[in-house]
């Protein structure tokens, strides 16, 4: 991976390149932090006395402390100035929040005859949130602190007060409170044992009421934000015939922007990033259409199938524009409205149960599973020679089918599978692209002499069709484990090998919605690991009458 840079920026084949070179940058940081979090909920239930009604009940909440450090130390250059520019940078943060919420539902519940009934299910919940952060920033080139340790600068943060940048400090306390109610209303019609209907309608209600202090450079701010949304949904639930169930459900949300992102601020605390805040960002609404049906076969369950499909729209979601300044290389970020975004996804499963033989302790499973997603996915992308973001709209299909065979007999286990994905993308700034992988691969575990057992595991993983050769790869991954209770199966030891042929790729490539590759990270490759599980049972203690 690192050859083609060694190439391009090396001292003797990259001076035309470093001659036309728009901005440099060369950071060096160190940030030292903590962070405490607790969370706690409570729930319960009430059965009102000689009635069929009950009250449910839930409480809880989260708190987060967060407090880091960090020095930064850069050189920037603009490719037409000869004259670098270097910044020393301190910054102090630490931030708090926390989050408590109560909620009750009544069930009402009226029974007409044995075929009928009619549930009204009101329900209430209220949120309160709370967030706090202090973030003074400070700019020590040229001073007498630029050399100090992240230590010494964050033990002596009252003598370096004359050097805050107003620009890039903020401190924001921000307070939010939910109410939530909705009104559950349900109609349920048995016809004989085996088919019945029922009819949810749903109206829901929410109002927001929240506040933001915020202060940077010019600004000194207090925001108020009433907002009330009407969020219904629609259930409708068959039993056409035995042992086969069927839904149709739709459901309407509105989400506002965040309170901070419609502040006319300007964040560069970042060298060579410019981010903005929008006042005039709009609420984005979601409409989600699902359908689902599932059948079981028979008492016995000897099949199954399930499917399940989902449409989803989008309007007015959040994107990040972004233009660039070709003559100083600084990208300035500012979110938007786009619209256009919606999905399609579908799923279908299938197993089968070909039998059991209860002495030797036999059965055999077979399933196969189809997964289709078609996205429309609408962005804002930077594209060369342009210095505004455009309009992005890409459509990919993806396709997967897996089939898989598993089973046991006499305490063998064993199962093989295999599975193929294909992406197909096309868009208004991209060229079809056409990739898909497949994987392989089975396990077996195994009884053997002296009380051992043996699990093992090989799978193999094969890509095609992207334009990088290095991406077109097949790796092969064996695992196993060999385990021994002791103790009458209190104790047990096992030894596990993880990659034994060691073909684990140590690096991830992905493809995001607007088929921009992202990102290289390292992970885990081959070990060999010893699991020690020593097991408690504990019986309750019963007082007995005499």
């Amino acid at each position: 991976m690192g050859e083609a840079l060694d190439c391009l920026f090396g001292p003797d084949a990259a001076s035309h390149l470093r001659e036309n070179l728009i901005s440099s940058l060369e950071t060096n940081s160190l940030a030292k932090g903590h962070s405490f979090r607790g969370v706690g909920t409570l729930q319960g239930s009430w059965r009102v006395p000689n009635s069929p009604d009950n009250v449910d009940f839930s409480a809880g909440g989260t708190y987060n402390y967060n407090a880091d450090r960090t020095h930064r130390a850069s050189t920037s250059k603009n490719g037409s100035d000869a004259n670098p520019q270097d910044e020393v940078r301190f910054t102090d943060r630490t931030a708090r929040n926390y989050t408590f919420f109560a909620s009750a539902t009544y069930n009402f519940q009226w029974n007409f005859g044995d075929r009928m009934s009619f549930l009204v299910r009101p329900t209430y919940r209220y949120n309160h949130d709370y967030q706090s952060a202090r973030n003074p920033y400070y700019m020590l080139e040229g001073t007498a602190f630029d050399s100090w340790s992240l230590d010494q600068l964050a033990s002596n943060r009252s003598t370096l007060q004359d050097h805050i940048n107003a620009q890039n400090s903020y401190y924001s306390t921000q307070r939010g409170q939910t109410h939530s109610g909705s009104l559950l209303l349900r109609i349920r019609k048995t016809i004989n044992n085996h088919r019945m209907w029922q009819v949810e309608v749903t109206p829901a209600v929410k109002s927001i009421n929240e506040r933001l202090n915020y202060e940077r450079d010019r600004i000194d701010t207090l925001i108020r934000r009433r907002k009330t949304y009407f969020e219904p949904s629609v259930s409708l639930y068959f039993l056409p015939y035995n042992n086969s169930q069927l839904y149709l459900d739709y459901q309407y949300t509105r989400q506002a922007p965040e309170l901070l992102s419609l502040l006319d601020y300007e964040d560069t605390s970042v060298p060579l990033i410019r981010r903005l805040g929008n006042p005039g960002l709009r609420d984005t609404r979601t409409h989600t259409t699902s359908f689902r049906y599932h059948v079981l076969e028979d008492k016995s369950y000897k099949y199954t199938v399930d499917i399940d499909m989902r449409h989803r729209i989008w309007l007015d979601a959040v994107a990040q524009g972004m233009t660039y300044d070709t003559h100083t290389g600084v990208r300035t970020y500012r979110p938007e409205n786009v619209n256009g975004n919606w999905e399609l996804t579908s799923s279908i499963y299938m197993m089968h149960k070909f039998g059991r033989v209860q002495k030797l302790q036999y059965w055999l499973n077979a399933d196969l599973r189809t997964n289709v997603n078609y996205r429309n996915n609408v962005d804002l992308i930077s594209l060369d020679g342009m210095s505004s973001s455009v309009r992005s709209s890409v459509r990919t299909l993806a396709w997967t089918e897996r089939a898989g065979l598993w089973g046991s007999y006499n305490n063998w286990g064993y199962g093989i599978y295999g599975k193929v994905t294909l992406n197909h993308s096309t868009g208004n700034y991209i060229d079809r692209t056409d990739v898909y992988d497949y994987s392989y691969g089975g396990h077996l575990n195994a009884p053997l002499p002296w009380k051992f057992y043996l699990s093992t595991t090989v799978d193999v993983y094969s890509r095609r069709g992207y334009t990088d050769s290095r991406f077109n790869t097949d790796d092969v991954i064996w695992s196993a484990s060999l385990s021994r209770y002791i103790l009458k199966g209190t104790l047990n030891f096992r030894l596990e090998a993880f990659d034994i042929l060691g073909q684990i790729s140590r690096t991830a490539y992905t493809i995001n919605a607007q088929m921009q590759t992202e990102t290289w990270r390292n992970v885990l490759g081959r070990y060999v690991m010893l699991h020690i599980t020593y097991r408690l049972n504990f019986k309750p203690w019963t007082r007995t009458k005499r």
